[in-house]
């Protein structure tokens, strides 16, 4: 749905439509961000803030931020990093062991598998 071929056979169609799109996917949204910062409340319990711009017709952008949603997810991507984390030293340490002369029992690890392994994580 976010692909640009997408976007602008809807507009194309002249269909009336609100579209959510991240942050992270939109550069056209990034630039609005930066060139509204400075507009926002500062306040950061503060509820829901909101932005209304028509930057080129037929194109409306409304821009939104939550504070509660913004902790939510920064606390989820760290999770997911420390969880990440763990598993490359899990890797890394079954690594090590593989050159040790007392071996475990199976095929020894190698740099290679080590990598593929984190790869496909």
């Amino acid at each position: 749905m976010l692909s640009d071929e997408n976007l602008e056979a809807i507009l194309d169609a002249e269909f009336d439509h609100i579209l959510s799109l991240p942050m992270r996917h939109s550069v056209e949204v990034s630039d609005l961000m930066k060139e509204t910062e400075g507009r926002w409340d500062a306040d950061p319990q503060g509820v829901e803030q909101f932005y209304l711009d028509e930057k080129e017709a037929p194109l409306r952008y409304a821009v939104a931020y939550d504070p509660l949603l913004a902790e939510q997810t920064r606390r989820r991507r760290q999770e997911r990093i420390e969880k990440a984390e763990r598993f490359i030293r899990g890797v890394l340490a079954r690594l090590e062991r593989a050159g040790e002369k007392v071996r475990p029992r199976g095929r020894p690890l190698t740099a290679q598998g080590a990598f593929e392994q984190i790869h496909d994580y």
